[in-house]
């Protein structure tokens, strides 16, 4: 049985709306050495903006908008807050209209 003393969560500063990054979990024992916990659970403080796959640790996101992810590997706890920003056409209020086109990097909202 491993055991975790503290967990660190990790996800790029910058995030638009539609990217889907991975969210990293660092776990480690009293000694400071990596471990791999047995189980991670993933929340988020608002699932319309951005929900984390249980099973993967990708974050996908819906909507433009702040957020709050957090692991419990373990039953050690760790969060992070995130910020999902518009894509660089501005902000499409995501929550209530649909929209799809090019952005001006190319990629796809």
């Amino acid at each position: 049985l491993v055991d975790v003393a503290s967990v660190t969560l990790g996800l790029p500063e910058r995030i638009r709306f539609g990217d889907t990054p991975f969210a990293a979990v660092t776990a480690n024992d009293r000694r400071g050495q990596p471990v791999s916990p047995q189980r991670v659970e993933w929340s988020s403080s608002d699932t319309s903006v951005a929900v984390v796959d249980s099973a993967t640790g990708q974050l996908v996101t819906f909507a433009a908008g702040n957020v709050t992810i957090r692991a419990n590997a373990d039953g050690r706890l760790s969060s992070i807050s995130r910020t999902i920003v518009p894509d660089s056409l501005g902000d499409l209020e995501g929550k209530y209209f649909h929209m799809c086109g090019l952005g001006k990097s190319g990629r796809a909202y």
